[in-house]
């Protein structure tokens, strides 16, 4: 009866209290703190919160300079919806380390020590039939990429389609960065997403494709390729003839016999 009469309390303060107050608490305590309350569903921080069980990773990388975010056009139906345990499917994402680099090809962000990234994980399986580091985590039924997350425009992954859904007016992604101010969900647009070839199905992103979208808090496009392990020995790429944070690839074609 403490218990209740405790919540009822909680339900009568007014809402710009409350709001003070989460100002002051860590991310995920917000999180909690909502739930408690009743109050509505943050989207953002549930979906990070089913892949980190603490702040400490998320913390020590964006003390680095760094920004770390989600890739995976699955983020729209975790983002949208409860998780059903009655629905089987898996959604497939990758974690990037995303900075506010000048641009280039061989730029890296700060380095971050791999088992700082395993213990703030949630329980998790590695995925140990694939060829690159990937984790499902049996709770939210989730499948993490986080081969080479060091590296600033590369990631090998095992299902590179997996990260785009096909529209009518061509091929879609999502992105979900860690630290923004209006925890937002953002989408990849058809012209960011390029694959091999002109016509983009999913079958023109099945082995690599490049997708490009705003960085926070700079909002500078930024490129990265998410491609299957070996496919940079099979096809050819093609640019926009530019340097530096101009660079931009416009596509594959595949290597001559």
């Amino acid at each position: 009866m403490k218990d209740k009469g405790q919540l009822r309390g909680a339900h009568r303060t007014p809402p710009e209290i409350w709001n003070q107050v989460r100002t002051y608490l860590p991310i995920f305590s917000r999180y909690t703190l909502d739930s408690v309350l009743g109050g509505s569903e943050n989207q953002h921080l549930r979906i990070w919160h089913s892949i980190f069980k603490n702040e400490d990773f998320l913390d020590e990388a964006t003390n680095k300079g760094l920004n770390p975010v989600l890739i995976g056009h699955d983020l729209n139906k975790l983002y949208h919806s409860k998780y059903n345990k009655s629905k089987p499917g898996t959604s497939y994402l990758v974690l990037v380390l995303a900075f506010d680099g000048a641009g280039g090809k061989y730029e890296k962000p700060a380095l971050l020590h791999p088992m700082a990234l395993k213990k703030s994980l949630q329980p998790h399986e590695l995925l140990e039939d694939n060829l690159t580091e990937e984790y499902f985590f049996p709770e939210s039924r989730i499948i993490l990429n986080v081969a080479d997350i060091h590296n600033a425009h590369y990631t090998p992954v095992d299902q590179p389609r997996r990260l785009t859904s096909r529209k009518i007016q061509g091929l879609y992604s999502a992105y979900l960065y860690w630290n923004d101010p209006e925890f937002e969900l953002r989408i990849i647009e058809p012209e960011n997403v390029k694959g091999v070839g002109k016509a983009l199905t999913k079958k023109n992103v099945s082995g690599i494709v490049a997708l490009s979208w705003f960085h926070l808090p700079s909002k500078k496009l930024r490129q990265h390729v998410f491609a299957y392990p070996g496919m940079a020995l099979q096809t050819d790429q093609i640019n926009n003839g530019e340097r530096g944070s101009s660079f931009k690839i416009t596509g594959w074609k595949w290597k001559k016999p």
